[in-house]
């Protein structure tokens, strides 16, 4: 918003006015188009009923673009599973705009039936990993390991703070350094976290040894579910 950014939802809807898709959309500067969650999100998708096609998906896309007048269109983090590579794919081409998809590092899905017991499942699925059994055993064998759980609004600047020094000691030495190295990057975040914080739809975990918090994601909650 600090540059003039728009941010906007791209919705189809039934005569009878129900909502079948969405694409959550930012306008940067007035010129480029891109996924709203792109900065926060390994995967980013559009959402649609299982009735809604690719062909249709597309051609809103292709209206979206037209109508936002962008200059560009970036889409990051789009997995290969679902529907929206296609559409984006479609809906560019139908713009007569040329593109080009770049492969990237997939983000590990985890498969589980949802039949029965799902946290059931979740954890065997988890529990066929040796690796992961070894790093849980050995954390656990830590003097002061403990596993932290927080729903409401305390203490969110300083977890967000060390989030990302977490984040900043886990990917500045690499080939792609953390976003966070940047001030303006943990305003944003921050900001984020506090407002769904407050909202009451922020879940916060992590694993934490007397030096402090080794490990941390956040989550979102909707309804009884956590979203990822």
């Amino acid at each position: 918003a600090d540059r003039g950014d728009k941010v906007f939802f791209a919705t189809a809807r039934t005569r009878e006015g129900q909502c079948i898709a969405v694409w959550p959309l930012m306008l940067q500067d007035g010129k480029s188009l891109s996924f709203l969650n792109e900065d926060f999100a390994d995967h980013c998708t559009c959402l649609a009923a299982p009735s809604v096609g690719i062909a249709l998906l597309g051609a809103g896309l292709t209206e979206t673009i037209c109508t936002t007048g962008a200059s560009a269109v970036i889409f990051k983090n789009v997995p290969p599973w679902g529907p929206t590579l296609a559409a984006v794919q479609a809906g560019i081409a139908d713009a007569a705009w040329a593109q080009r998809a770049v492969r990237a590092t997939p983000c590990p899905i985890v498969r589980i039936s949802t039949d029965d017991d799902i946290s059931a499942n979740v954890r065997a699925e988890f529990d066929r990993h040796k690796r992961l059994r070894n790093y849980e055993n050995r954390l656990k064998r830590e003097p002061g390991f403990a596993f932290e759980a927080v729903e409401d609004d305390t203490q969110v600047a300083e977890w967000s703070e060390d989030f990302c020094n977490l984040h900043e000691w886990r990917w500045n030495t690499t080939h792609t350094p953390s976003r966070y190295r940047f001030p303006e990057a943990r305003r944003d975040i921050a900001q984020n976290l506090q407002s769904l914080a407050t909202d009451r739809r922020l879940v916060r975990f992590a694993l934490c040894l007397p030096s402090g918090r080794v490990a941390m994601v956040a989550a979102l909650l909707s309804a009884d579910r956590l979203v990822y």
